[in-house]
């Protein structure tokens, strides 16, 4: 029995060892690279990882966490200060991309906000009291942001601490014309003016023929049947006055469609007023151009546009002078946000803004918002057509074609005509019996770069 067994034992132990060198030969070994290899980056790591780790014992698991360094860091402020900011609060968040979180809340009069805990630390300007700001998070699991704030003269304050979730449901802002992107200095723009920065609606050589063609046609039939001019009023979108609030990630493009509208209906014979300039000139005014919270133009934005438009039609008008700065009653006023909050889901009545607003010295006839401490617009008043009448001698009549971007124009128009007829807000068609019945002296469109689209779908 003894010697079956040894026999069986010896049996087994030849078999191993001619076995060993197959098993050898398929062992992987780690080599260093040779000098003429290229360098190794190691990729950031965004899921956690399991790797099996097999010595000549045993196998273990080590598990490789995801890689929470921030790519960039803004330092503390290590000066000595007497006294410390107060602590900002954040009244509004939400994931506005699956790793993208927009936040809103107030602090210190101007102060500088700081976000630190996110793929990259953020700063950027509060609005007076008020905030609204975007950061990047890591892109799995929950964290925490820190939010900071600091003003002048004054040390960092203690963080606001908000926890944060990467969301793989959160809708993409490309989703719908209306979603908002959060730029800096708690600027906010409106999806639809991206495409315009990114050169993505440019339009095709038939489409420019067809401009042009169409422009050149209502220009003889308004020369031939009154003898009026045909003007395109054009505002320009809030990130091509403050390009330098557009996130960084978003790439502008050297050619839009707004330049190709304006060559083209200007080779078919219509006046363009492109308040673009005349607005960058503005934009270092004390009063804003544009609201932070709301995707329209304040009433002095409005008011530096309808400048330099009256001015152009008192060459031929000259009783249609824009009146002067001191008859507009400028103010500023705390309010609700405006569609902005609307849009992000946020309560308006917590995503604030310090608006400003006019009370003119002359007849206003339109309630143009919500109510005073409001920055939504009345769309219960303004969109309908409307004919307007003024007994002052000397001024044109107005056939007007406009978006929402009119409301804020929309008594300061009407005070400069004899007759100001308002076709329905979005209209953008050139009715020829109407033309016929008012003989205006101009027919104008107003348009705000971003709503050009509409206006090109008329043609």
């Amino acid at each position: 029995m003894k010697q079956t067994t040894m026999k069986i034992l010896s049996f087994i132990t030849a078999i191993i060892i001619l076995a060993i060198p197959a098993i050898s030969c398929n062992i992987e070994y780690n080599s260093a690279p040779a000098e003429t290899d290229p360098p190794v980056t190691r990729p950031r790591t965004t899921t956690a990882a399991t790797t099996k780790v097999t010595t000549a014992e045993t196998t273990t698991e080590e598990t490789t966490l995801p890689d929470t360094t921030p790519s960039s860091v803004i330092p503390v402020d290590t000066k000595t200060y007497s006294e410390k900011t107060a602590r900002p609060k954040v009244s509004s968040k939400i994931n506005t991309e699956p790793d993208y979180i927009a936040i809103a809340g107030s602090c210190e009069k101007n102060a500088r906000i700081i976000v630190r805990g996110g793929e990259h630390d953020v700063e950027f300007n509060a609005d007076g009291t008020y905030f609204l700001g975007s950061v990047q998070i890591f892109p799995f699991g929950s964290s925490e942001l820190k939010v900071y704030a600091q003003v002048e003269g004054k040390a960092e304050s203690e963080p606001f601490t908000l926890p944060v979730a990467y969301n793989r449901s959160a809708t993409g802002i490309r989703d719908d014309r209306f979603e908002v992107i959060v730029g800096l200095d708690s600027q906010g723009h409106f999806i639809s003016a991206l495409e315009d920065w990114l050169g993505e609606n440019l339009l095709t050589d038939k489409q420019i023929s067809r401009i042009t063609e169409v422009t050149a046609q209502r220009v003889k039939y308004l020369k031939d049947t009154t003898g009026g001019e045909l003007i395109y009023f054009l505002v320009p979108n809030s990130m091509t006055v403050y390009p330098e609030t557009v996130p960084s990630r978003y790439k502008r493009s050297e050619k839009t469609r707004t330049a190709q509208f304006v060559e083209a209906v200007k080779a078919g014979g219509a006046t363009v007023i492109d308040t673009t300039e005349t607005l960058i000139e503005h934009k270092t005014d004390p009063l804003k151009l544009f609201h932070k919270t709301d995707s329209h133009w304040t009433e002095y934005g409005a008011f530096v546009a309808y400048t330099e438009f009256f001015n152009y039609i008192a060459k031929s008008f000259p009783a249609a002078a824009p009146r002067d700065f001191t008859e507009m009653g400028f103010y500023t006023i705390d309010c609700d946000g405006g569609d902005m909050p609307y849009y992000l889901t946020f309560d308006t009545i917590l995503c604030r803004e310090l608006a400003v607003k006019a009370d003119y010295t002359f007849t206003e006839t339109t309630q143009k918002f919500t109510a005073d401490d409001h920055l939504l617009m009345q769309h219960s008043t303004t969109p309908a057509a409307k004919v307007f009448e003024n007994d002052t001698p000397g001024l044109p009549k107005m056939l007007v074609y406009r978006d929402s971007y009119g409301i804020a124009l929309y008594d300061m128009f009407q005070d400069r005509c004899s007759v100001c007829d308002y076709a329905a807000m979005w209209d953008y068609g050139f009715d020829r019996d109407r033309v016929k019945k008012l003989q205006p002296d101009y027919v104008i469109y107003i348009t705000a770069e971003r709503d050009l689209g509409d206006v090109i779908g008329y043609f």
